[in-house]
């Protein structure tokens, strides 16, 4: 199996786009399955129309590489058929040394997500920040124009549907290969690629402690601990946490009954509770906000393991 080339399904540039493989002489097309430690399990064949083809962008055949048994590929397209592909490693370094290429001003979304998938706290912050201001436009039109922008290039598809590990979810239609027509379509639920986010719904209950890395999006309900070495965790508008919650950034949107401690920065967002004590080295507390607890507030970045 062979990395050939990446598609881009929403036509927007920049945006991270969906790496392609073949077997040596073969015309059928597969996406990867990944599992634990960012190695690919297997490929699953996806099928394309004509038009969907069309916008393959292809690597130079000197370029392309062997995949089986490595490391997952991802793909982000700057413009045109300018893309730069590797694995989880080697796109955040191409990635830090390109990010002048991204006008945070015009794509403040596709530049949270590669603050997210780099992990870079500052740079999503400022990102998410111009965001809000370009959603909160008086312009109908404009903010329209955003919100349909942050729909499409914050999901960008990668895998088709499974049953198997956490992701987000996104609706695309694709056209059925060998339609008669090309215009019949079937809507399927995929993946959204937002690098190495998990997310858990809010149907979700759990009693019991959740471990996580890279990046938790919660919007269930759990009694238990949440605890990541070195995690983002987002609790979502309509969670609700009882027990202790440890990471290295959160974002509260609902309601927490428990401990906070956090190594780097902690957002109270309007209309979210929390019942419980904080540490953070940096703390944001949104008007409408309720905080009940003791909070210990230090420059210094706090260490969730020793505490």
């Amino acid at each position: 199996m062979r990395f050939i080339g990446v598609l881009n399904p929403t036509s927007i540039t920049p945006s991270f786009v969906v790496p392609l493989f073949q077997e040596s002489g073969s015309d059928v097309f597969y996406i990867q399955r990944f599992g634990a430690g960012e190695r690919i399990k297997s490929f699953e064949r996806f099928h394309l129309s004509e038009q969907a083809k069309a916008k393959i962008l292809w690597l130079d055949p000197d370029k392309r590489r062997q995949v089986v048994g490595v490391l997952r590929f991802y793909a982000f397209l700057f413009k045109s058929d300018d893309f730069i592909v590797g694995n989880n490693w080697e796109l955040k370094k191409l990635l830090i040394e390109r990010l002048n290429e991204v006008n945070g001003n015009e794509h403040p979304f596709i530049l949270t997500s590669i603050a997210k998938f780099i992990g870079d706290v500052s740079l999503r912050a400022s990102a998410e920040a111009r965001a809000r201001v370009l959603l909160n436009n008086e312009n109908p039109s404009a903010r329209e124009r955003w919100q349909n922008i942050f729909a499409s290039t914050d999901n960008p598809l990668d895998i088709p549907p499974t049953k198997q590990g956490l992701g987000t979810e996104a609706e695309c239609e694709f056209p059925e290969a060998g339609s008669p027509s090309g215009s019949d379509s079937t809507r399927v639920r995929v993946m959204a690629d937002i690098p190495n986010k998990n997310y858990l719904a809010n149907d979700i209950e759990i009693k019991g402690s959740i471990k996580f890395n890279n990046e938790l999006g919660f919007d269930g309900i759990i009694e238990g601990a949440i605890v990541s070495d070195d995690g983002i965790l987002t609790v979502g508008k309509s969670a609700s946490v009882k027990g202790e919650v440890r990471a290295k950034s959160v974002l509260v949107m609902g309601r927490v009954i428990g401990n906070i401690t956090v190594q780097e920065r902690c957002e109270l967002r309007s209309n979210s509770q929390l019942i419980g004590d904080l540490r953070a080295a940096r703390l944001i507390l949104e008007e409408g906000a309720t905080f009940v607890g003791q909070s210990v507030v230090s420059p210094n970045r706090v260490d969730t393991e020793t505490v």
